[in-house]
């Protein structure tokens, strides 16, 4: 056949790069290459496929000088289709492309490990789709513009997990948080930290034993919130960095109540208010 014959004359062609492109194959009438050839460019890359028009259109190989090699499909001289990559670096493509783009559904994997299976969009990570870390980190969602943008899952080498919102690779929104010690936390997010308002399980022995709901800043308690203690006691009011500090009412299990200011997790002075007062002292 023409592609046997072809084949076999590639050893004819002289392989090493110079100032001319170099073509052997078919054309039509008008002397355009169309059908099977090989092109040899004048940078040195070769082009082994199917022409049409002079143009690279269908199936073909192109071998880079640098070791790049893609295989797929060409429209033309784009690829266009289904294709192959293997980079010199390691790095290899399979999946599909549009006017030389990866685009569409594609698994990509890095000399390091990492991998990526999901939708592109000219050459970037943009829809859903799932990367995993040389180390078996793990996401599960939406990318936008190759950064994790959307809803998506997660799961860190340790055993954390997060479950919710991302802004250009940080959890920034609405989400929940699995802790490696088996705490959880559901609220809000902003920049990679714990901050608005969210509802704190922490665990004790197995059980949710402890609770927190209220305001969060820099991953800590701030501002306004309720901490149930697993022995039945409950405080609300202020906090600051983590602890009681501000005004609020302790509440023991045995009926108690303790209206006061706090200073550093220490009560520092109790407070008489009268019941109908009690609740414009904390709005």
């Amino acid at each position: 056949s023409v592609s046997a014959f072809l084949l076999n004359r590639s050893s004819d062609l002289d392989l090493n790069p110079q100032d001319r492109e170099e073509y052997i194959g078919g054309r039509d009438e008008q002397g355009n290459k169309s059908g099977f050839g090989i092109q040899r460019m004048p940078e040195g890359n070769i082009f082994k496929g199917y022409f049409l028009n002079d143009k690279a259109h269908g199936w073909g190989i192109y071998e880079h000088l640098d070791g790049d090699i893609f295989k797929g499909e060409y429209e033309e001289e784009r690829t266009s289709g289904y294709g192959e990559y293997l980079s010199g670096n390691g790095t290899v493509y399979y999946g599909y492309w549009l006017d030389d783009s990866q685009f569409g559904i594609g698994y990509e994997i890095w000399r390091d490990g990492g991998k990526y299976i999901g939708e592109y969009n000219y050459g970037k990570k943009e829809g859903v789709g799932t990367y995993v870390w040389g180390d078996k980190t793990t996401y599960i969602g939406q990318w936008n513009a190759n950064s994790i943008e959307g809803f998506g899952i997660y799961n860190y080498i340790d055993g954390r997990i997060y479950d919710g919102e991302w802004k250009k690779d940080k959890r920034d929104g609405k989400g929940v948080f699995i802790f490696n010690n088996g705490n959880k936390y559901d609220g809000e997010w902003k920049n990679d930290s714990i901050c608005g308002k969210g509802i704190m399980l922490y665990k004790i022995n197995d059980l949710f034993a402890e609770k927190y709901e209220g305001e969060w800043e820099n991953e800590k308690k701030n501002g306004k919130g309720i901490y149930c203690y697993k022995n039945g006691d409950k405080y609300d009011g202020e906090w600051k960095n983590d602890v009681k500090d501000g005004y609020g009412v302790f509440y023991t299990l045995k009926g108690k109540k303790i209206i006061g200011k706090w200073k550093n997790d220490q009560l520092l002075k109790t407070i008489q208010i009268k019941k109908d007062k009690l609740k414009s002292f904390f709005d």
